[in-house]
């Protein structure tokens, strides 16, 4: 089955690999999510189109991730849930791919969820709400902090920091990037970052002391702020791409960015 591949990650291990597809049929969107195993290929491994999805959805997907390594994964799905899933207890059936069963839904969400990024045992989704929400996977009944970020559509939202959950930068279609701190108040960010165009998606390098942000717009630019100083753009180009930038990502030592756009 063809479609279009809208989120790959690799475990820490990379030994595994999530891949989230959306599937047009009519008018109608489906979602699949595969995970495909790399342990004991020597070569380069290709999911075939034929091989079995190991989770359907009747949805299409925005996002997926790991929550916790080789174990448990969020999908941020267009039928406003955030479902969570875990490795089955199947065996690599030497297509590279393994099962996943249903763990639970999370339903707060009142529209499409846009993303879903997590650390250590904490998970922030998007939506076209205009909502973020932050989860602890101790507790997945109702979200621990919920940030009103804008009247329109929230593109993306990332922990800014790899071992704290409480501070959330968010993407919102009002041409701004919001830094929250739950400590501090959930209905007022404490810094806003504004920019030429609606950002689209958003990278942070989570390693590093700088803490650097880099921004995706939908006129095609690229934008990069220090979170130390975020008043001033540290790094413009203006319509990088022809169309929207549909992702962007740093390089594991912060010093290069990667941005990519839909091609229609």
């Amino acid at each position: 089955m063809i479609g279009q591949v809208d989120s790959v990650e690799f475990s820490t291990d990379s030994t595994k690999a999530l891949v989230g597809v959306s599937v047009l049929h009519g008018n109608l969107w489906q979602g699949e999510v595969r995970i495909a195993n790399f342990s004991g290929h020597e070569e380069e491994f290709v999911m075939e189109p034929e091989i079995a999805p190991a989770y359907a959805l009747p949805c299409g997907v925005s996002e997926v991730t790991w929550v916790t390594p080789n174990k448990t994964l969020a999908v941020a799905a267009d039928d406003s849930n955030v479902h969570i899933l875990s490795l089955g207890s199947a065996e690599d059936d030497g297509n590279g791919l393994l099962e996943l069963n249903l763990e639970t839904v999370l339903s707060d969400h009142s529209n499409i969820v846009t993303s879903v990024s997590s650390i250590r045992s904490h998970v922030v989704s998007s939506s076209f709400d205009g909502n973020a929400k932050v989860w602890a996977t101790k507790d997945l009944e109702a979200p621990m902090t919920t940030f009103n970020v804008s009247d329109g559509i929230v593109w993306e939202a990332k922990f800014m920091e790899s071992g704290n959950e409480k501070i959330v930068t968010s993407a919102s279609q009002n041409c701004g990037l919001q830094i929250w701190d739950s400590r501090q108040s959930v209905d007022r960010c404490c810094s806003i970052l504004q920019v030429e165009n609606d950002i689209a998606c958003l990278s942070i390098d989570v390693f590093s002391e700088t803490k650097l942000i880099a921004c995706g717009t939908e006129n095609g630019s690229l934008v990069s702020f220090d979170s130390r100083n975020p008043s001033e753009p540290i790094f413009m180009k203006h319509k990088l791409h022809s169309g929207p930038i549909h992702t962007v990502r740093f390089n594991s030592l912060g010093t290069k960015v990667a941005s990519g756009m839909y091609c229609y």
